[in-house]
């Protein structure tokens, strides 16, 4: 196993879904997942479409240890980046999805 740090820094949802008239709710999040670990920035409330969130969020300020994952980077997790809607971050929704390739990011230098 080796220790890799995941971070990612939110600037801006656009085009949110109108999902008030349907769910009654206004705020959103990012959620960032690499396997068992996940990272989840504050709900922001959205106006007319546009979400801005402005956060860094890090797996220094979640994990102590590091995220352990394994030695052989063909084997990491990739990586998804999630949109959520919620109150909180205990009762998010997700909404949508990419996936990016933990090779691609690594080759990267990220």
């Amino acid at each position: 196993m080796k220790e890799y740090g995941l971070a990612a820094q939110i600037m801006l949802v656009a085009e949110a879904p109108p999902v008030r008239a349907v769910f009654g709710q206004t705020s959103f999040g990012v959620e960032v997942c690499c396997g068992r670990y996940s990272l989840v920035s504050e709900p922001c409330k959205s106006s007319g479409g546009q979400v801005e969130v402005y956060e860094v969020i890090s797996s220094d300020d979640v994990y102590d240890d590091g995220l352990r994952l394994p030695r052989d980077a063909r084997m990491v997790p990739d990586v998804f980046v999630y949109l959520w809607m919620g109150k909180s971050k205990k009762d998010r929704v997700r909404l949508c999805y990419t996936r990016l390739r933990a090779m691609d990011l690594l080759r990267r230098g990220f």
